[in-house]
Order: structure tokens, then sequence, then C-alpha cells
């Protein structure tokens, strides 16, 4: 757990010092995790650190333009 521990802090570390947008974070976040299931254990601990309606706002919004790509 020390590995994805020190994973957690350097991204909230990155997310200051750049000014990065925690959404556009989070996005990335998500995307990483659709294409590596399966290691899921380190996404849902870091995905842990997001509020639970900011982790579905994104993932609503994912699905829309999934459905509208259809």
């Amino acid at each position: 757990m020390g590995n994805i521990d020190t994973v957690k802090k350097n991204v909230n570390q990155l997310i200051g010092f750049f000014s990065l947008d925690p959404n556009r974070v989070l996005d990335i976040t998500l995307d990483s995790f659709a294409n590596q299931v399966d290691n899921i254990d380190p996404y849902i601990s870091l995905l842990s650190e997001y509020k639970g309606e900011y982790v579905a706002q994104q993932l609503g919004f994912k699905f829309q333009a999934a459905q509208e790509q259809l």
C-alpha cells in the first residue's frame, strides 16, 4: 500500500503545483483505469480520493459522449 499512498500524494502535488483542473485529472485517471482493468486496486484507491458525486458526474459525461457517438 505504500506505493499507492505515494501515487496519491504525487497526484495531489501535481494538481497543486501546476494548477491542474482536478476534474481533468479525474477524467485522465478514469481513461487510464478503463485501459488497465487487470490491476484495479490502485485505481480504486486513487479514485476514493474524489467525492463520489464527482466520479459519478464524470462517468455520466463519458457515457453521454459514448452514446452520442453511436
